[in-house]
């Protein structure tokens, strides 16, 4: 084999290289970028279910914070009626020790 004849091959050897080479990049890049689509897909959609259950959150919040207020307004009621009637009582029911 004459240098040549060496020198060829060897040019032939480096442009078949660097076609695998290429190609090899361009497919690792082809399944990079769909495996960050699959990814950014899946983020939007774990997002979007994430909104969904904060807005539920906030709705039952919402309820739950209206019957707060309510039970604590009927409290306030049910306390008042509970000082008549021990007023009540007292007037009715002599207290023990005390002379009637």
């Amino acid at each position: 084999m004459t240098n040549d004849e060496f020198i060829a091959i060897r040019a032939m050897l480096r442009e078949e290289i660097n076609a695998a080479v290429y190609a090899s990049e361009q497919r690792m890049g082809d399944a990079i970028k769909a495996s960050e689509q699959r990814m950014g897909d899946a983020i939007k959609a774990s997002e979007q279910r994430t909104g969904e259950r904060f807005n539920k959150l906030e709705t039952m919040m919402e309820f739950m914070t209206r019957d707060l207020i309510l039970m604590k307004a009927e409290l306030r009621e049910v306390r008042g009626d509970l000082r008549e009637v021990q007023s009540d009582l007292k007037q009715v029911v002599p207290r023990p020790g005390s002379a009637a």
